[in-house]
């Protein structure tokens, strides 16, 4: 059902994590991305796309919630340049008690708010409270940590207030209990939408390249502060080949990403692309495209971090999935058949990015060695090694070397049929 004649139908919407692929249901990270993104598409239908809102965290040592709250701003920020986020940085505790005093407070400075996120139970709870206490009425959408508790919750609910639960721990078996104990037709029953398609936020003119905005963020020790731009497919032949003018590829298509190109050839593509459009003045002198750094890349990718290869059919080719099937030929036949497949024939992750699962290994800037021990900003390699960061495995690899967590490394002159890269837009 379309969210905006939802919310005309049912002030109290309940919602429940069915995930569109395996991994959504794989993984801790996956669902917590899920729930964010959740609430936040639910809270932007309900606000018609436009309004301030406020974000409450839970506590500061629950990454769970952490997690369900940058996927919540992520997605606003992303995708709804109309709405506004008043406030982000409060911890509700990990009470309903504390939450519903925090609340208070933050009510009292902003009283006109239009929406509020909450980013656990207690936190939901302790909202609802203060809201019902000042007789406010703003959309609120907030995670309900069971179907119980989603019940109690909305029993809470003043009359005539939009609110969105997305339950936290559900298993499809309740779905019928849930909608006969709602027979008040109050709460509507539904499955996380499916992400829009977006536009790139930038595009190369006259190649076709798009690049997606990735906010800051961080990933264990490090630290990004500047938002940039990434590729949203790794550079194809044909993209290599107008700037280039030669194609060193073994797996010819225009479509297919260009391999057989060393960290010095990447680099050396960069240099002419960024020259190319401070040429034509579409590139402000301040500007370039490199490589992205490992951190760069993590970040992007970072919803992808499974613990398991669970789900890597649905988002990159591989060696279980780039040649023919075995069921159809000889094992030998398929392996010999393995290749590289055309960019975007697999799902896309949150910053809308393909192919960061396998197809090709991607060059990223940095040196090979160690991560950081301590939090480090904008770390780029400590390092003076001539072998580089490679990231996302490729057609040939298992599907456990082609996890994004993986770090793998080559010489800067190494030139491979599965080695490729994909780019970076920065500020100087």
């Amino acid at each position: 059902m379309n969210p905006h004649l939802l919310f005309r139908l049912f002030p109290v919407v309940l919602l429940a994590v069915i995930g569109p692929s395996p991994l959504r249901a794989s993984s801790p990270a996956a669902k917590a991305d899920s729930l964010g993104e959740l609430c936040a598409r639910h809270l932007a239908a309900a606000l018609e796309g436009k309004g301030g809102i406020i974000a409450f965290r839970h506590k500061i040592d629950d990454p769970f919630s952490e997690r369900i709250q940058e996927s919540f701003l992520i997605t606003i920020q992303r995708d709804y340049p109309g709405i506004e986020i008043l406030l982000s940085d409060f911890h509700t505790g990990g009470t309903p008690e504390t939450a519903f005093r925090i609340a208070q407070g933050v009510l009292n400075r902003f009283p006109e708010t239009d929406g509020i996120f909450t980013a656990s139970g207690s936190a939901t709870e302790g909202v609802i409270r203060a809201l019902s206490a000042r007789d406010m009425r703003p959309a609120l959408a907030g995670i309900a940590e069971s179907p119980s508790s989603a019940d109690s919750l909305r029993k809470r609910v003043p009359h005539g207030q939009t609110v969105v639960l997305a339950i936290r721990t559900w298993h499809p078996a309740s779905a019928r209990e849930l909608t006969d104990s709602f027979s008040d037709q109050r709460i509507h029953y539904a499955a996380v939408p499916p992400s829009p398609r977006r536009r790139a936020d930038r595009v190369v003119p006259g190649l076709g390249i798009e690049l997606m905005r990735i906010p800051p963020g961080r990933i264990g020790t490090r630290i990004l502060t500047d938002t940039f731009f990434m590729g949203r497919y790794e550079i194809t032949q044909q993209q290599w080949s107008t700037v280039m003018e030669r194609n060193p590829s073994r797996y010819t298509d225009p479509l297919r990403p260009v391999e057989c190109v060393s960290w010095l050839d990447a680099m050396e593509f960069c240099r002419r692309l960024t020259e190319r459009e401070h040429r034509a003045g579409r590139l402000p002198a301040d500007c370039r495209y490199t490589l992205p750094t490992e951190a760069q890349w993590d970040i992007a990718a970072q919803d992808l971090f499974l613990p398991e290869p669970a789900g890597t059919d649905s988002l990159g080719w591989h060696r279980g999935n780039s040649g023919a099937p075995a069921r159809e030929e000889g094992i030998r036949d398929s392996l010999r058949r393995m290749a590289t497949h055309r960019t975007g024939e697999k799902a896309p992750n949150r910053f809308g990015l393909y192919d960061l699962i396998g197809n090709v290994n991607e060059w990223c800037l940095d040196s090979f060695g160690p991560l950081p021990a301590q939090p480090s900003e904008n770390f780029a390699g400590t390092g003076n090694s001539r072998h580089h960061v490679l990231k996302g495995g490729c057609w040939w690899a298992d599907p456990i070397s082609c996890l994004p967590a993986k770090r793998h490394k080559a010489p800067e002159n190494r030139k491979h049929s599965a080695l490729g890269f994909r780019i970076v837009l920065i500020r100087i």
